[in-house]
């Protein structure tokens, strides 16, 4: 089977249409800064086929043919997740906008069975997957519509169609009403989970461990607005809309997970926090990438990711090309290494998953221990907080995001996480200090503080 690809320039950029978030199942990959290397190109799927989903510990593929296959999610779901891509590859070409998807945090049993398996969100699937049917894709062309279809003629002529009903459409979403926070946040539990941590560390569990709570709000009717206005407030390199059935995610994240181009595989861990105070950014940026503490966290996840890619690249490939760089964004200063490998032969985007989800800036180390301890502490499930979103090419290239600073709603529940690395010179009060810097953003978007809350 061959799809065939259509494409129709149209004037502007995806923000200028973000009217069309306020429909039917949408997933908005935007990379909101457009930096080199990083954010450069940014997809909004309108109309997508699900392809692999994993729920309740099975999985479900469809081929491009639309045969569908169910079975276990076993140590062989990797393989088949792989064997699955390459096919939709074959059928779609590499001008195919290619697949969207995200693993939710509880993902990490099925990738590694060695982590402790976690209940997870009702409602929300431990993977999911779609092949892109039709998408504005924006890069360094420009905006354009992108159709597939069965054949060359009724692509051309969806395109077109949709290219009309956009521009009808096209209007920007209004500003929110400013959400409502239903609890305080409990400083006194958070300061003494640090200390537990601190203690694990003392005698020997962990290294660091990756503690995070969440923040809950009432869910508005639809979360479309507040990521426009989350865009603009704290833009991330791998921001996100998504909207999937009750599934909906509002994320400024600016970490890369995994990217995979021309056979290399580059992680991107992000460790080290400082608030922004303009005009002191070089200043500040110094003192971060000084900090003995911040330092620790940062290279001890670095190691790990060096271990993790190992599992997926040649060896001897592994190298760690840039440590400690400080990036500045709106609200914060971040501090950030850089990890490349050769990805070995037959090996593909699944296959990297396998040897490196969950993403190791959200669990410490060693991964598999810091885990078990973190389920004991944690109040409930993660879901897409601490997971991945995904783009897999069709061209061999992919991208996957770690979802952080982000609302995340599944049926009535919403929420914005936060987390930050534990490490043995950690002070339980700063840390609380961080986790709220981290949660700017989301109090910002918020109504007035409620009495007693302490941000």
């Amino acid at each position: 089977m061959k799809l065939s690809v259509a494409s129709r320039p149209i004037p502007g950029t995806i923000a200028d249409y973000s009217q069309l978030l306020e429909g039917g199942d949408v997933v908005w990959l935007d990379s909101v800064m457009g930096r080199a290397g990083l954010g450069e190109r940014s997809l909004l799927a309108l109309r997508f086929r699900e392809v692999l989903r994993v729920e309740g510990g099975q999985c479900r593929f469809e081929a491009p043919d639309g045969v569908v296959f169910e079975c276990a999610a076993d140590a062989d779901f990797f393989d088949r997740a792989d064997a699955n891509l390459r096919a939709w590859a074959a059928a779609g070409g590499t001008e195919a906008p290619g697949q969207v998807g995200y693993l939710s945090y509880e993902f990490a049993s099925i990738a590694d069975p060695g982590i402790p398996a976690r209940p997870s969100v009702d409602g929300l699937p431990d993977a999911w997957c779609a092949h892109v049917e039709a998408a504005l894709v924006e890069d360094r062309r420009g905006l354009r519509v992108v159709v597939v279809d069965v054949c060359a003629a009724s692509a051309a002529a969806n395109a077109e169609s949709l290219e009309r009903e956009i521009r009808a459409t096209g209007a920007i979403c209004p500003a929110p009403e400013p959400l409502e926070r239903v609890s305080v946040s409990d400083g006194d539990l958070h300061r003494a989970n640090v200390s537990n941590i601190l203690d694990a560390i003392t005698a020997g569990r962990v290294f660091q461990g990756c503690y995070t709570f969440a923040i809950p709000f009432r869910r508005p009717e639809s979360l479309a607005a507040h990521y426009v206005a989350l865009r603009s407030l704290s833009p991330g390199d791998f921001a996100a809309y998504l909207k999937v059935g009750d599934v909906e995610l509002a994320s400024s994240s600016p970490e890369r997970f995994l990217s995979i181009r021309d056979g290399e595989v580059v992680a991107r861990p992000m460790k080290g926090t400082r608030a922004r105070v303009r005009g002191r950014e070089l200043f500040d940026a110094d003192a971060l990438r000084a900090d003995e503490k911040d330092r620790a966290e940062n290279v001890m996840i670095v190691d790990l990711l060096r271990n993790d890619l190992g599992r997926a690249c040649v060896p001897g490939t592994v190298a760690v090309t840039s440590l400690f760089e400080v990036e500045v964004y709106e609200t914060v200063l971040q501090m950030t290494s850089t990890v490349r490998g050769r990805l070995a032969p037959q090996q593909g985007p699944w296959s990297v998953v396998r040897a490196a989800f969950p993403p190791g800036s959200m669990t410490g180390a060693p991964k598999v221990e810091a885990c078990r301890m973190l389920q004991e502490l944690e109040a409930g499930p993660r879901g897409l907080y601490a997971g991945s979103l995904m783009w897999l090419g069709y061209d061999g290239r992919a991208e996957l995001s770690v979802v952080i600073r982000s609302f995340q709603a599944v049926g009535d529940e919403i929420s914005w996480s936060v987390g930050g690395g534990i490490v043995a010179d950690s002070e339980p009060q700063s840390e609380w200090e961080e986790a709220l810097l981290k949660a700017s953003p989301a109090f910002a978007l918020s109504a007035p503080a409620l009495e007693g809350q302490p941000d």
